[in-house]
């Protein structure tokens, strides 16, 4: 009896064979293309960068301070430079590494234009605001950081970064054509 099925099942395998043999296929033989005339592709390129305001120099760091007093400030210019070839959205927004007391949380930070019109004021950890790059690639800012509380008591430090975030359609996109600079400051005060 067991030899009958295998001489069944070796039939059934030579026909299997025989049949894909004769087809040449071992997929479905269904096949559709369609073909598109007239259109073109184009890649560009989005990137972003930090400039320095007087020199036009790429910067990583930004605030670099050490002993801030109590009404002490300190003045900063930076240019955000489109170096690709797309027009883009982008926010720059603070992240706080690390801290010592209080201090970040006590920091104001105020940005102005070029023009000296001011486009935000408050809490630098509150600091977040979207923004435009056009056709002119060039957006200039004078930052104004302070510390205007005396809550500071012994010396504390503030380890944070600048973030600029650029998208095209969507400022929550991980994917497509966005980019990403980081600023690293450090204050400290007594």
């Amino acid at each position: 009896m067991g030899n009958v099925h295998t001489k069944v099942a070796l039939i059934l395998i030579l026909l299997l064979g025989i049949f894909l043999m004769r087809t040449q296929k071992t997929s479905a033989d269904i096949f559709d293309e369609e073909t598109v005339r007239g259109n073109t592709f184009t890649a560009t390129t989005l990137e972003v960068s930090t400039r320095n305001s007087a020199t036009f120099d790429k910067e990583y760091s930004f605030l670099q301070l050490s002993g801030m007093k109590k009404g002490g400030f300190t003045v900063r210019g930076l240019r955000i430079k489109k170096d690709g070839k797309m027009n883009f959205h982008y926010r720059m927004s603070t992240h706080v590494n690390s801290e010592s007391g209080n201090l970040c949380h006590i920091l104001t930070v105020s940005l102005y234009d070029r023009a000296f019109h001011q486009i935000f004021s408050g809490a630098l950890t509150n600091l977040s605001m979207d923004r435009d790059i056009d056709s002119s690639g060039v957006d200039e800012w004078i930052v104004l950081l302070a510390l205007n509380s005396d809550s500071t008591g012994n010396s504390h430090q503030c380890n944070f970064d600048i973030v600029i975030k650029t998208w095209r359609t969507s400022a929550d996109e991980k994917g497509g054509f966005y980019d990403k600079k980081i600023l690293q400051n450090t204050i400290t005060a007594n």
